[in-house]
């Protein structure tokens, strides 16, 4: 079973987890959903943010995008270099979804 993410201390980010040949379809199904959930939560906080002085939107943006590519490697490498046609599939498919989600990001007009 792969590792979790787990909080960095006083930073406030998180820490990746370990790439390992036992990663799982279940374990990049939480990774892309938790990518997804990360940057549609940061969007959401920039686009309703109505007192615009309090959080530099750029900051949230960047964050959320540093974060997401940290940890769309481990979702994505297993679709070429894992012994399952299964695991394979799961992380082709989850590709497809970062791909949609943050197509959806950069074509908001809000």
């Amino acid at each position: 079973m792969m590792s979790r993410t787990v909080k960095r201390s006083g930073s406030g980010g998180h820490l990746p987890p370990s790439f390992s040949k036992h990663i799982t379809t279940s374990d990049i199904e939480s990774l892309t959903a938790s990518i997804c959930t990360n940057l549609n939560t940061a969007i959401d906080q920039i686009i309703h943010n109505k007192d615009k002085s309090s959080q530099n939107p750029f900051h949230l943006l960047s964050a959320a995008l540093g974060y997401a590519s940290e940890l769309s490697a481990y979702v994505t490498l297993p679709s070429m270099t894992h012994g399952s046609e299964t695991v394979r599939a799961t992380s082709t498919k989850s590709k497809d979804v970062l791909k949609c989600t943050f197509d959806g990001i950069f074509a908001k007009r809000d």
